[in-house]
């Protein structure tokens, strides 16, 4: 999944509840084998954020595409997911 991704910036507080879907988004990301693939990629967490902002979660692909995602409207899995389906359609150009 990570083999097209450049960089990965992810704004939560932690312990909020609508970081729910960002923590399990990086729990599905930061796997050994996703690693393995790309040691290059960019992992930026931001514990730091306001309490009052939701969390953002900001992808750059290889190709120089952006992805802002709203982790506050999907699930988790529903975020791994897309970016996996766009990381997909990258690598098959």
């Amino acid at each position: 999944m990570l083999k097209q991704v450049k960089k990965v910036i992810v704004e939560l507080t932690p312990f909020k509840k609508s970081s729910v879907s960002s923590r399990v988004f990086l729990n599905r990301l930061m796997t050994k084998h996703n690693l393995a693939v790309n040691p290059n990629c960019n992992i930026k967490i931001n514990t730091d954020h306001p309490h009052n902002l939701p969390p953002t979660l900001l992808i750059e692909f290889k190709n120089g595409q952006l992805m802002n995602l709203n982790p506050t409207k999907h699930s988790g899995d529903e975020l791994y997911t897309s970016v996996y389906k766009i990381g997909t359609i990258i690598s098959k150009n």
